[in-house]
């Protein structure tokens, strides 16, 4: 049986009033709350590391590029800060607490972004110039 549709305006912001108050976490919310606030403080805890990786990459560029190749990586750092924005406002939304704690980050974040800022070379030995340079796709 099909819905009316609500020509009513006084009874469509009343509805909504009542739903809003709900927040993002309803009656039909099925996840695991506290899975997906894990999963998306992993994620933006990778967001950060890629962040503080870039803006490292930034501030090292040097040569007859460096101006152009330090722009790159201040652009890139700028998108992987706004994706850590919209995560860390997702987590806030679903009652959790985004983790911006320095000392979780690395426990937190992906693989590839703990090995992004490894200051030891894959033989053990220390980088020179501290973390190993951005990989493909960040």
């Amino acid at each position: 049986m099909d819905k009316p549709f609500l020509t009513d305006i006084k009874e469509l912001r009343r509805r909504a009033r009542s739903h809003i108050e709900d927040g993002a976490v309803t009656d039909s919310y099925r996840a695991d709350r506290e899975i997906v606030l894990r999963l998306l403080n992993e994620a933006l805890a990778t967001e950060l590391v890629c962040v503080r990786r870039y803006k490292r990459h930034y501030s090292m560029a040097a040569g007859i590029h460096a101006q152009a190749v330090a722009a790159e990586f201040l652009e890139h750092a700028g998108e992987e800060q706004n994706h850590a924005d919209l995560i860390a406002e997702r987590i806030v939304q679903l009652g959790g607490e985004p983790d911006f704690n320095p000392d979780n980050l690395l426990s937190w974040s992906s693989g590839s972004a703990r090995a992004a800022v490894s200051t030891r070379a894959s033989d053990g030995r220390p980088r020179k110039g501290g973390a190993a340079p951005a990989g493909p796709g960040r």
